[in-house]
């Protein structure tokens, strides 16, 4: 088990601001289980702040990050399940990416009828699909 803890000073002149904060605690635990075979990873984010619009601090504590439990099945646990949650390695932009191909996970959507813009259109016009 691992813990990580960051602590933010930030300072803002513009806005007159200067606040310290905990920014972040994560527990981090993985392992097998002693009996049954099972093994598990487990990043849980207790505390998640930011500073915010208003210059208060927005709280998003409280949540997994990945998760995933491996589950052996079988006398000899040859077929294993693994049931899991997890985060995209890196964001997607659309606007700077250098060719229309995007990896399938990310193309099943379809623009938003009022989006105007390329960035949420993907090049496409509003209204057609691509």
């Amino acid at each position: 088990m691992a813990v990580w803890n960051t602590f933010d000073l930030e300072y803002r002149p513009a806005a007159d601001l200067l606040k310290g904060f905990p920014s972040r605690i994560e527990i981090i635990s993985g392992g097998a289980l002693p009996k049954g075979g099972l093994s598990y990873f487990i990043e849980l984010r207790a505390l998640s702040q930011q500073i915010g619009a208003g210059n208060r601090l927005l709280n998003r504590s409280v949540r997994f990050e990945d998760a995933f439990v491996n589950v052996p099945f079988g006398r000899s646990g040859d077929l294993t399940v693994t049931v899991a949650q997890f985060r995209a390695l890196n964001q997607i932009d659309v606007s700077r990416r250098f060719s229309v191909s995007e990896p399938l996970a990310f193309s099943a959507g379809l623009p938003p009828a009022n989006a105007m813009t390329a960035r949420l259109t993907a090049g496409s016009r509003p209204g057609h699909c691509r």
